[in-house]
C-alpha cells in the first residue's frame, strides 16, 4: 500500500501551529479546545468569560475560579436512642426465699392458731385488721377468717427473742404457729406473711 506524503506534510505544520498557539496564547487555546469539545465559545468571550462559569466538562474560564465550592456536609453517625424500658422493680424478700410452710386458703381466707410456748406475754397484731393484742404465756388463740395476703407481727413484752415455727394442719385453711423463746439473735423473728397462694414466709 502506498503512503500519501502530501497529507503527512500538511499535518506536520498544523500540529506545530496548534502547539505554538497553546504555548503563546492560552486564551485562544482554551477556545480551540472548547470548540473541539463542543463547548460554546461564547463562555470564553467577554462579558461571559468573567461573568458566567463554563459548563461542566468544558475548560474553565475566568468566571469558573470565582464560583465558591460547596462545603461538604459533615456526616455524623446516627445516635441510637434506646427505647424506653419499664422501671425495674426489685424482688421482695418473699420472692427471693423459699416458703417455710404452705396453707391452702378457703375462699381466699385462712385461720392462724398462735401458740405461746414461752412464759412471757407476747404482743401480736394482724396488720390492717386488728389492734395490738396480748397473748399470755403458755396459752393460745385462733385468728379466724383472715383475708390473704395477710401479715401478722409479734414480739415478747419482755423484749426477749422469739423463734417461730409454722406447721400446716389437717384442717383446711388452718395454719398452726408456735412461738418459743431463743437466745440466738439470728433465729429471732417478728413477722409472719401468708400470700394469696398460701405460701408462708417469716421475717
Amino acid at each position: 500500500m502506498r503512503s500519501h506524503p502530501t497529507h503527512f506534510k500538511l499535518l506536520v505544520p498544523l500540529s506545530a501551529a496548534l502547539a505554538g498557539i497553546m504555548t503563546g496564547t492560552p486564551g485562544l487555546a482554551a477556545e480551540l479546545i472548547a470548540q473541539v469539545n463542543n463547548c460554546p465559545g461564547v463562555f470564553y468571550e467577554e462579558p461571559f468569560n468573567s461573568a458566567v462559569a463554563a459548563p461542566q466538562g468544558c475548560p474553565p474560564n475566568a468566571a469558573s475560579s470565582q464560583v465558591p465550592e460547596t462545603p461538604a456536609t459533615p456526616v455524623t453517625p446516627t445516635q441510637l436512642i434506646p427505647a424506653p424500658t419499664a422501671p425495674v422493680i426489685p424482688p421482695t424478700p418473699e420472692q427471693l426465699e423459699e416458703p417455710v410452710a404452705t396453707v391452702i386458703p378457703v375462699d381466699g381466707t385462712v385461720s392462724v392458731r398462735l401458740i405461746n410456748s414461752t412464759a412471757a406475754v407476747i404482743r401480736y397484731q394482724v396488720i390492717e385488721d386488728t389492734e395490738l393484742r396480748s397473748l399470755a404465756g403458755e396459752s393460745e388463740v385462733t385468728l379466724q377468717g383472715l383475708a390473704t395476703p395477710v401479715t401478722i407481727t409479734f414480739y415478747r413484752e419482755d423484749r426477749g427473742l422469739l423463734t417461730v415455727t409454722p406447721v400446716t394442719t389437717a384442717e383446711p385453711g388452718v395454719l398452726e404457729v408456735t412461738l418459743d423463746e431463743t437466745t440466738d439473735l439470728g433465729d429471732d423473728e417478728t413477722a409472719l406473711v401468708i400470700q394469696e397462694t398460701g405460701s408462708v414466709f417469716l421475717n
